[in-house]
């Protein structure tokens, strides 16, 4: 790509990734002091006032307009990341700054945990900081750590000249908004694979291919199961306004306590080898480097899982906010285990009435039964149905268990059964004390096993 293109794309996309990304915060700043000196010059030449008059209230508006702005965007940028101390993470400073050393690459002066999944190295103006995301920290050992770090800081150093940084950032952007067309993803796509692959590369360098290899797979797991995470166990949550202040400890107790792992990795492999953006498919990338995605395996050490209850409730805050309205007021801060089971039940149930809805739009009906839909199901048709539910996202093992699920589900719980452990929704407890558990239930009855008769009993009881 020619630099006059790169130019264009830069300005007709993103005009402010035409400046390096050193001098970007200095953009803000530079715009209110050029409002002020006009407001006050326009004052001067209209206004008959003395030159010193004019000159103290430029300098004074600079000041007010810099530091307002200034105070917003620490107050912003505070709000999803938290310094983690040199002296309270020693070993996690030594791991950055060994790492660093390998690949002779001055090491960040400040390390941060971050509220979202991912991690990054960024480069300010004054100061250099790498960003952990915490999802992921509860998952990586210390190799896998090591091979994560030496991918920031190396995809930072690469993209640093200008305008390969600019270009990424776009690249980027676009990608997560779905704004970017055809023809930037293909003009930036041979750029993209190859920074992602010398990143990968350094991370082999200093923690070895199987420690890379996995790293990369706990990051397909991480980046996708806790956004389904919070989809599936905080969405519905927060627009019942109940507020689940332990979001980061569920997401924790649901990869070590219920086998999220195994059960999401097929439709996640699935899904990732699906995804033709450059740099996005994991399975492209362990490729590169010769390797195979591996189902991601619990860590034997990690230097920190969890920081204080305060910060990770203002994570929370700051991973929920895409799905708060404007001007909403969280009105009942609450934990799991003390969620109402009527507010998992709604959820159930819009899940049911939007697979009825979808049946009956299928079928050629204004209103379809669950019968209904048990039938679509049997006669192989549960891909042609529609309706607003994550399937890559889903840990269910097949689309015939989404169709199913929510019915079986909801039948259970009119019949009796109550919830178990609040994160482990696909369990129920009959009243006689026995566990039920319903993704097993509608597998065996798409097995045409014992459980047909019953299973069409039940929904027959609704």
């Amino acid at each position: 790509m020619t630099r006059r293109r790169a130019v264009w794309l830069l300005l007709s996309r993103r005009p402010r990734l035409i400046v390096p990304r050193r001098a970007r915060p200095l953009l803000t700043p530079l715009a209110v002091a050029a409002a002020a000196v006009a407001v006050v010059l326009a004052v001067f030449v209209l206004v008959d006032i003395p030159l010193n008059v004019f000159v103290l209230g430029a300098v004074a508006l600079i000041a007010a307009g810099a530091s307002v702005i200034g105070g917003a965007g620490a107050r912003q940028g505070e709000s999803d990341v938290h310094l983690l101390r040199r002296d309270t993470h020693a070993d996690l400073y030594a791991l950055v700054a060994d790492v660093a050393r390998e690949l002779r690459l001055q090491p960040p002066r400040r390390v941060m945990a971050w509220a979202s999944p991912d991690a990054r190295a960024t480069r300010g103006f004054l100061r250099t900081e790498l960003w952990l995301g915490l999802p992921l920290l509860a998952v990586l050992d210390e190799e896998e750590l090591r091979a994560v770090v030496a991918h920031e800081l190396v995809l930072e150093r690469l993209s640093r000249p200008w305008p390969t940084g600019g270009l990424l950032t776009l690249y980027w952007t676009e990608v997560s908004r779905a704004e970017a067309g055809a023809e930037p993803l293909g003009e930036l796509g041979p750029l993209v694979d190859s920074l992602m692959l010398q990143a990968d590369q350094a991370g082999v360098r200093v923690a070895g291919s199987e420690a890379t290899t996995s790293a990369l797979s706990k990051g397909l797991l991480v980046a996708n199961g806790f956004t389904w995470f919070m989809l599936r166990y905080a969405r519905d949550l927060v627009t019942e306004r109940f507020f689940p202040s332990d979001l980061y400890a569920g997401w924790r107790w649901k990869l070590q306590h219920d086998d999220l792992a195994e059960r999401m990795w097929p439709g996640l492999v699935r899904a990732d080898a699906g995804d033709e953006r450059p740099g996005a498919s994991m399975s492209r990338r362990v490729a590169a480097l010769g390797g195979v995605l591996t189902i991601p395996r619990p860590p034997e050490r990690v230097l920190f899982t969890a920081l204080p209850g305060e910060v990770e409730e203002r994570f929370t805050r700051q991973a929920l906010s895409r799905y708060l309205p404007k001007r909403y007021v969280l009105s009942r801060k609450t934990r799991y285990g003390d969620v109402p089971d009527g507010a998992w039940d709604r959820h159930h149930e819009r899940e049911r009435d939007e697979v009825l809805a979808a049946a009956a739009a299928l079928l050629g009906k204004d209103v379809a039964d669950p019968l209904d839909a048990v039938e679509i199901v049997v006669a192989g048709r549960a891909p042609e149905l529609e309706w607003n539910h994550a399937f890559s996202f889903c840990a269910h093992p097949g689309r015939e268990v989404c169709v199913l699920f929510p019915l079986i589900h909801c039948a259970l719980r009119a019949s009796g059964h109550d919830y178990g452990h609040p994160l482990r929704q696909r369990e129920l407890r009959a009243p006689t004390g026995e566990v039920v558990d319903v993704t097993g239930l509608a597998v065996r009855f798409l097995d045409g096993g014992s459980a047909k008769d019953d299973f069409r009993a039940l929904l027959t009881s609704l």
